[in-house]
């Protein structure tokens, strides 16, 4: 009896140390006094942390030497994530254990995407061969006669693998034929039945969410969503990029959090009872991963998109160990920082002050629980912040392609890495490349069929298999997935840059460089002008001397559909319009092209007039540099069968004024993008408010 006492009494000190031990380890990660070396994937070595001692050692200071040495006041609470209080060291325990985690998933991930990636076809049409196994018995799959399909694999279950991947390929082949190409409106009464309530319609599996695109191109669609979809995107697509971040870079590997600008969308319910809104990942779908982001839990409470675009600049500025920036855009990133640079003070005294402005409109108990987790003032911090902001704002942050140009101003030499291309359809390409913009097709996701380009105006066009791709050329995209989309026509444009190449002599999945959606592609006589197209001679126009004046940075811009006709979006024309002699001579059609400038309030001649001549040099270089790269666009601009660009410029922050419009129009705030092409009336109209000056490049 005393033998267990005594051992029962050593285990209990063994076990009451290790708590111990835990808890010390716990405040010493919020106190910065222990940093993490990671030995392998999966075994951390905790070693003192130098800066960490320096700055709890500085407590013992006079202010002024405190000061003097930019050592942090750690005599308030650091608050969220780095505080010394509960909500900090949970916050700490559990991201440090999450960090962990992850880093060992993303191993294991990644290899399961490499293997994937090094036989991108066999993959691929396994991957098929599986979504018509699982959705045999639906009604689409009855439908399209996919139990007959299956034939060949029933007959190649119990043979060798060989005749497995052939049997694989057979049904992708009769698959092809069976099933038409498909999109939208031809989905859309599919979709119906499954928004009355309708089960198994498309999927054998429980539809969870129709998931809202943003409708940039087109009117906003509903699109099924599974549990299989999310889980995938995890597993295929989040996990891996956890490896490669730590891979090529370690720094990640500490403690440090992120912020992560997201906002909670709002949702509908279908006539059936299923949820309809925004597939992009929103604060309630993971809310034990929000330990790991600087922006407390309790903030996506806040509704108005500029309210808690405001609080996530707040509490990310405040964490002086802020480790990287994540939002679905670049765009969204590129907004953070003009809102840092329009409201740094407010957010500087608000650190000071330990509070959260009364200008930002929130419920009263989300202000009272964000300033619980500020815990306080913080004045050393913010004379830290006003001296980095009083110095200027290029490269401050150094602790789409246009947005990332932006981006780079204030990011200087910070890495800005594009890691997955995905849509509201599902995950379909992952870089494994930092340093790329080139995205590994993922194989075992969903099935995917490129449609050469030549090709892409015919309904039903040939399509190839991920073998029969060539790098150089650019395709349209057809998905099949497990979650109701059958040769579903994408209307994304993508160039193949290569292979997945592993040593050993095979060609894997296609790399490939997302080039536009057909549905933002100008097209007059047959020229088709893409997105990128039109972005590169914006972007070569505007660092030519002639496109210089005052306020000259591009800001944004976008086109209108040439099919529109001019008078639904542009006020009537005076007599000194530049065109006052078209009734005798009507205008061919155009690209009615509109810009905003960094304060083109202010570029003004001396009669206080907009300088028109400026303007139509400016729409000048534009209209030479589409000439330049893109022949066919030159040949009808000889001829005259394609008018002159006409550039309309417009006011600071009409663009800001049109993203509020595509939200007022139901778009979801993690989604809103500008269409580089305009249709909506409302869009149209936002514009003309806008509109500055009007001018149209020389004949």
């Amino acid at each position: 009896m005393w033998l267990v006492a005594g051992w029962a009494a050593y285990l209990g000190a063994w076990s009451a140390a290790v708590l111990l031990a835990a808890a010390i380890c716990t405040w010493a990660f919020g106190a910065g006094l222990l940093r993490v070396v990671w030995v392998s994937p999966f075994v951390p070595l905790l070693l003192p942390n130098p800066r960490g001692w320096r700055l709890l050692l500085a407590r013992t200071l006079p202010p002024r030497q405190r000061d003097a040495a930019t050592a942090p006041d750690t005599t308030v609470h650091r608050g969220w994530g780095h505080g010394w209080g509960w909500a900090g060291w949970r916050g700490v325990w559990l991201g440090s254990w999450l960090g962990a985690a992850m880093s060992g998933l993303g191993w294991f991930a990644r290899r399961s995407l490499v293997a994937a990636l090094r036989d991108g076809a066999r993959a691929s049409n396994a991957t098929l061969a599986g979504i018509v196994r699982l959705n045999a018995h639906t009604t689409f799959g009855r439908r399209y006669g996919f139990e007959e399909l299956m034939a060949p694999l029933a007959s190649a279950t119990a043979a060798t693998a060989a005749s497995k991947v052939a049997a694989e390929r057979e049904v992708v082949e009769a698959f092809k034929v069976a099933v038409p190409l498909a999109t939208y409106y031809d989905l859309a009464p599919w979709v119906a039945q499954v928004a009355g309530g309708e089960q198994n319609v498309l999927t054998s599996e429980s539809i969870i969410q129709l998931g809202v695109t943003s409708g940039t191109s087109y009117s906003k669609k509903q699109l099924p969503v599974t549990q299989r979809q999310k889980t995938n995107f995890f597993f295929k697509g989040i996990a891996p990029l956890f490896d490669v971040l730590f891979t090529h870079f370690p720094q990640a590997r500490g403690l440090q959090k992120s912020l992560k600008i997201m906002f909670q969308p709002t949702y509908s319910t279908s006539p059936g009872g299923i949820k309809v809104g925004a597939n992009s990942s929103a604060p309630s779908d993971s809310p034990t991963l929000l330990n790991m982001y600087t922006t407390p839990p309790v903030a996506y409470e806040i509704m108005s998109e500029p309210d808690l675009l405001y609080v996530h600049l707040l509490f990310a500025l405040k964490d002086e160990y802020l480790g990287s920036l994540e939002a679905n855009f670049v765009m969204l990133i590129h907004h953070l920082f003009v809102r840092m640079e329009k409201q740094w003070r407010q957010a500087v005294e608000d650190i000071e002050r330990g509070r959260v402005s009364a200008k930002v409109q929130m419920p009263d108990h989300v202000r009272r629980q964000l300033e619980d987790y500020m815990a306080g003032p913080d004045v050393s911090r913010a004379r830290m912040l006003t001296r980095e902001f009083e110095a200027g704002f290029e490269g401050i942050a150094r602790s789409f392609s246009l947005y990332a140009e932006r981006a780079r101003y204030y990011l200087g030499d910070v890495p800005i890495y594009s890691p997955l291309y995905a849509a509201t359809e599902g995950l379909l390409g992952v870089n494994l490349d930092p340093k790329g913009s080139a995205y590994y097709l993922v194989p075992s996701n969903m099935f995917i069929e490129f449609i050469p380009l030549d090709h892409c105006d015919q309904e039903q066009p040939p399509t190839l298999g991920m073998d029969e791709v060539e790098a150089g050329q650019s395709y349209e995209l057809a998905v099949t997935t497990a979650w109701g989309l059958y040769r579903y026509r994408l209307g994304d444009v993508v160039q193949v840059v290569g292979f997945f190449e592993d040593g050993d002599g095979r060609r894997g999945a296609p790399l490939i460089e997302f080039g536009y959606r057909l549905g933002q592609l100008l097209n007059v006589r047959g020229e088709k002008t893409s997105e990128r197209a039109m972005a590169e001679a914006l972007r070569h126009a505007s660092a030519l001397e002639a496109w210089r004046g005052r306020g000259a940075g591009l800001v944004d811009y976008c086109c209108v559909d040439p099919a529109i006709p001019r008078a639904s979006f542009l006020p009537p024309r005076g007599e000194s319009d530049d065109d006052d002699n078209e009734d005798e001579q009507p205008r061919a059609p155009h690209y009615d092209l509109f810009v905003e400038l960094e304060e083109e309030n202010e570029a003004k001649n001396t009669k206080n007039e907009y300088d028109e001549e400026l303007w139509a040099r400016r729409a000048e270089v534009v209209d030479e540099e589409l000439c330049r790269s893109n022949p066919i666009y030159r040949s009808f601009r000889v001829k005259n069968g394609i008018g002159r660009v006409v550039v309309h410029g417009v006011r600071a922050g009409t663009f800001d004024e049109l993203r509020a419009t595509i939200l007022r129009n139901g778009a979801p705030p993690n989604q809103v993008k500008v269409p580089r092409v305009v249709r909506d009336p409302s869009h149209l109209a936002c514009l003309a408010r806008g509109l500055l000056v009007t001018a149209a490049a020389a004949n």
